[in-house]
């Protein structure tokens, strides 16, 4: 039960950090006299970072045998980094610390995923309800911070953003450790997992999967409004689809064992098909908010189906370098490129720009059948002794 607590805190308190990160940051780097152009920038270094620093932090916790160790590293290091915007804040400095700090930051989610999926794999917990406490953080966090920040100048989103980082240090700190079996320090690296075609099939599906969401991310709001919803509707439009997520990760464990990773996939590509095709054309509230409640699907049964992935394509002496290749392919390499192509597709096609992105989940749907096929043929590609 501590354990559970322990895991379900720190899911907490790091989407409490990406609660303030994504909406408000950009906020208070305009607040800096930076242009829209800087301030994209600066935002993009959370993503082009993961391929880089999620891939070498997983081959130094499975070296170590220790994920709470590099963790409580990487936590001090984005507390450290993000506190010298408290001394400089011109752009050099800006475009330096933001890529310490979001880099060192951005790790610790898979790295967390990862001790996660160990404990749900060694002592039957259910991912979905530990995982289910980010969304709740994040829920919180966002509905919380608007009210606290309306009264205050844009100084407290950086006061609040410290605060995050140091109770997610506080998390780390009291993480349970599930070391992965001893392994030579020279066996444990990227190339076991990159010479086998399942898992190769699987990183390419998903770096289309989940950043199909791109045009949603980054225009969501500004199209929504254009339509005339209200700010205040647009907020609970945000909402309606975490709380969907939610209700996916806690009560779809029954769902997740029928479908199996595959059959998640498959579920997220047909939902993603479904939904970016409704929004493209939809116009009423009625509409968007029935388009909405398909997030549990697109976003929720994605990465449902790619934990289920790694826990049973991966060893565990391969588990965090797993995890953190797929968080740096798929949500750092994948995501960077179509949120920088998302903006020229909305400005040519404002609205349908939504059609690009359910094109990626009929392909994404596609890849997720070969992966079913190559696996139920035999052709595991993963490394002996997963599962």
């Amino acid at each position: 039960m501590l354990d559970r607590i322990r895991l379900s805190a720190f899911f907490a308190a790091v989407f409490s950090v990406i609660a303030v990160q994504l909406p408000y940051w950009p906020v208070w780097l305009t607040a800096q006299g930076l242009e829209p152009a800087e301030v994209g920038l600066i935002v993009s270094l959370a993503y082009w970072t993961k391929p880089v620093a999620d891939p070498l932090a997983g081959l130094v916790a499975d070296r170590t045998g220790s994920r709470r160790r590099a963790m409580v590293v990487l936590a001090v290091a984005a507390l450290a980094g993000a506190s010298l915007f408290l001394v400089d804040r011109g752009l050099p400095v800006l475009l330096v610390v933001s890529a310490l700090w979001t880099g060192a930051f951005s790790a610790l989610v898979p790295l967390g995923d990862s001790l996660a999926l160990l404990a749900t794999r060694a002592r039957g917990f259910d991912y979905g309800r530990l995982r289910v406490w980010g969304s709740i953080g994040f829920v919180v966090t966002t509905m919380s911070a608007g009210p606290l920040l309306a009264g205050s100048g844009s100084e407290a989103i950086l006061h609040l953003l410290l605060a995050g980082l140091g109770l997610a240090l506080l998390t780390c700190l009291l993480l349970p450790e599930a070391p992965a079996p001893a392994a030579r320090a020279e066996r444990v690296s990227l190339a076991p997992l990159l010479r086998r075609p399942t898992f190769l099939v699987f990183l390419v599906t998903a770096a289309v999967l989940q950043p199909s969401h791109a045009v949603l991310y980054a225009f969501g709001t500004i199209h929504w409004r254009s339509l005339g919803l209200s700010s205040e509707v647009v907020g609970l439009l945000w909402v309606e689809g975490v709380l969907v997520e939610i209700a996916l990760f806690a009560f779809g464990r029954r769902l997740a064992d029928r479908l199996g990773p595959e059959g998640l996939l498959m579920a997220a590509a047909a939902a993603g098909i479904v939904r970016w095709t409704a929004l493209a054309w939809a116009e009423s509230l009625p509409a968007i908010a029935a388009a909405q409640a398909l997030h549990g699907l697109t976003f929720g049964a994605a990465h449902l189906g790619a934990m289920r992935f790694l826990q049973e394509a991966v060893p565990r002496s391969h588990a965090a370098t797993g995890q953190t290749l797929y968080s740096g392919v798929a949500l750092g390499v994948g995501f960077g490129s179509l949120l920088a192509a998302s903006g020229p597709l909305y400005e040519v096609a404002g609205g349908r720009a939504f059609l690009a992105m359910a094109a990626l989940c009929l392909a994404a749907g596609t890849g997720a059948a070969v992966l079913l096929r190559m696996r139920r043929a035999g052709k595991t590609a993963e490394v002996p002794g997963a599962g």
